[in-house]
């Protein structure tokens, strides 16, 4: 007897997962559900760059990885982590609507910031969140610390804000 589908979509639905995940083994500890209705699944290594994600259906996530079943109605905004006991926590976002920024000189600012490492955790953890929350990109800071991967060399500050300003998620 096959599974029900307990996501609320399209079991087809793309998602992103981290390849740490899927072919390195780690344990796939958080799930994301993005303000923009986004699932990404990885584990304790964050992906710095969409070559470090793959792209998936939700089905493929359910079938092979069945625990996030038990979180498979968590809230857009909301992020879950399992345990090492195997019990998912969730929480909310920190960022409110209002800290997420689409302006061009203020996303400049914090990513000058997070590219010289200045600030306390605390700053780098909420800059990062708002340049997640700004974007659609799977993984910006991939643009901002490894663009010489893709590019050959490193963008200016002003090239990483182009180059996350232009990506465009598949339509399917």
């Amino acid at each position: 007897m096959e599974e029900p589908d307990v996501f609320p979509h399209d079991l087809a639905l793309p998602v992103f997962i981290s390849q740490f995940v899927v072919e390195e083994g780690e344990p796939l500890t958080r799930v994301i559900h993005e303000s923009d209705g986004r699932w990404t699944f990885r584990g304790p290594t964050r992906p710095d760059s969409e070559d470090e994600c793959l792209l998936v259906s939700i089905h493929d996530i359910q079938q092979r990885y069945p625990q996030v079943l038990a979180v498979a109605d968590l809230e857009v905004g909301w992020f879950a982590d399992l345990s090492d006991d195997g019990t998912w926590s969730r929480s909310r976002m920190s960022l409110l609507p209002a800290e997420v920024t689409q302006d061009d000189e203020a996303l400049l600012a914090i990513i000058r910031r997070l590219r010289s490492g200045s600030g306390t955790e605390d700053d780098v953890d909420r800059d990062l969140a708002i340049i997640e929350a700004a974007f659609v990109h799977p993984a910006p800071t991939g643009v901002m610390f490894h663009s010489s991967r893709k590019f050959g060399r490193d963008l200016t500050d002003e090239e990483v804000l182009a180059e996350l300003r232009s990506y465009r998620p598949i339509e399917l």
